[in-house]
């Protein structure tokens, strides 16, 4: 059994602009360090990604719900679903599906 991550919100800080530390959880503590590697830009970027993490998976899951609460709603209007093909929401739900999969640590 995966364990489960350090629970939102989380922030990116710094105190020099370049060395960001992601903090969260009830107690703040340390969920990342993005160390200056490398352009002062890039490191803020990626720190910030990192920030949204939770709550990007949050929406992910209530996407991919939407998504397949839809398709059950009008699956005989769309045609299969798992066929696939090029419909854009079925690759969306299977985007959304590989995201949460590899944020929650379980195979697809």
């Amino acid at each position: 059994m995966n364990a489960r991550h350090t629970p939102g919100p989380w922030d990116a800080i710094t105190s020099d602009g370049r060395n960001y530390r992601i903090i969260g959880g009830e107690e703040a503590g340390y969920v990342a360090i993005v160390k200056a590697t490398f352009q002062p830009q890039q490191n803020a970027a990626n720190a910030r990604l990192i920030a949204a993490a939770p709550d990007l998976l949050e929406v992910c899951k209530a996407a991919s719900a939407v998504l397949t609460g839809f398709y059950n709603a009008v699956a005989d209007s769309i045609g299969e679903w798992e066929s696939g093909g090029s419909r854009p929401l079925y690759k969306t739900e299977k985007i959304l599906h590989a995201a949460i999969a590899k944020a929650e640590g379980w195979e697809i």
